[in-house]
C-alpha cells in the first residue's frame, strides 16, 4: 500500500495533475489545509522534471498501530531518495491506511520534499534548515532553497557532506587490512581520512572505484570507545541496504 501510494503520488506529479495529487490526501487534510493548492504549485516549481529514480521501499517503513476497544488505526512512514533529471531529492512520506474511528484520516497525511543539499544541512543541524522545518505546515512541505559551501552526495541512501580526496582505495586493499587489524585509527593512518562521516562520528565513508558506472563507498561503523571497526559495508549511492559486507564483528 505504501509503494502504491508513493508511486501514484509521483505519477500525478510527473503528469502535473494537481487534482489527482489533492485527491490522494486524506479528506481531513484536504479540508483543514486551505493552502494545499499553493503547496502543490510550490512542489511543481521545485520538481520540474519527470521522476527517474524513486527508492521507496514499503518493506522498510516505520509503523504506528493501535487498537482501542476494537477500533484500529494504522499509519506508516518512510524517507527515501528520489532523482529527477539532474536533481536529487530526499522525500519523507506519511500514509494513514486505516482509521476505524474516522475514515477522513485515511490517505496521504504529509509529504516533505527536500533537495539533497537541504536534507544534508538539516541532518548536520544547520540553523537555516532547522528554522524552515519548524514551520509546522502540513500537507506538502518543500525545502530546497539553501546554499552550501560543500559537496553533497548520496551515500547508502542518505545525503551526506562529502570531501574529495586524491586517492584510490579498493575493496581488496580494505579486505587485506582487516586480515590483521580492526583499528580505525590504523585504517586512517594507512589510507587517509574519510570522505564523509555521519552518526555523530561513528560511521565513516571512503570512496571506492565505481562499478559499471555506479558509485561505491566503504562504510565503516566504529565503536568510538574502543576505536574498533565493528562493521565494514560496501554501499552504493541510493540504496540503504548494502551491496556487500566486507567485514562484520558479528560474523567473526
Amino acid at each position: 500500500m505504501f509503494n502504491e501510494a508513493v508511486d501514484g503520488f509521483f505519477a500525478a506529479v510527473d503528469a502535473r495533475d494537481a487534482a489527482a495529487i489533492r485527491a490522494a490526501f486524506a479528506p481531513n487534510v484536504r479540508d483543514s489545509h486551505v493552502d494545499l493548492d499553493r503547496q502543490i504549485e510550490e512542489l511543481f516549481e521545485a520538481y520540474p522534471d519527470p521522476t527517474d529514480v524513486c527508492k521507496r521501499d514499503g518493506g522498510t517503513v516505520a509503523g504506528s498501530y493501535s487498537t482501542d476497544h476494537g477500533v484500529k488505526t494504522a499509519e506508516v512512514s518512510s524517507g527515501f531518495p528520489v532523482v529527477s533529471g539532474e536533481r536529487s531529492y530526499w522525500c519523507f512520506f506519511e500514509l494513514v491506511y486505516r482509521n476505524d474511528a474516522d475514515e477522513g484520516d485515511v490517505g496521504i497525511k504529509n509529504v516533505t520534499l527536500y533537495s539533497a543539499e537541504y536534507r544534508c544541512a538539516a541532518m548536520l543541524d544547520d540553523e537555516r534548515a532547522r528554522a524552515a522545518e519548524a514551520s509546522g505546515e502540513q500537507g506538502i512541505q518543500v525545502f530546497t532553497d539553501i546554499s552550501l559551501d560543500y559537496e553533497v552526495r548520496f551515500i547508502g541512501g542518505y545525503p551526506e557532506k562529502f570531501v574529495s580526496i586524491d586517492r584510490v582505495l579498493t575493496e581488496d586493499e580494505a579486505a587485506g587490512f582487516f586480515e590483521t587489524s580492526r583499528s580505525y585509527s590504523a585504517f586512517v593512518e594507512r589510507f587517509g581520512e574519510p570522505n564523509s562521516e555521519s552518526g555523530s562520528g561513528v560511521s565513516f565513508a571512503f570512496e571506492l572505484p565505481a562499478e559499471q558506472g555506479e558509485p561505491r563507498y566503504l562504510d565503516l561503523v566504529v565503536d568510538d570507545r574502543t576505536d574498533e571497526i565493528v562493521s565494514a559495508y560496501v554501499q552504493n549511492d541510493l540504496d540503504v541496504v548494502a551491496v556487500s559486507t566486507l567485514w562484520s564483528a558479528m560474523d567473526s
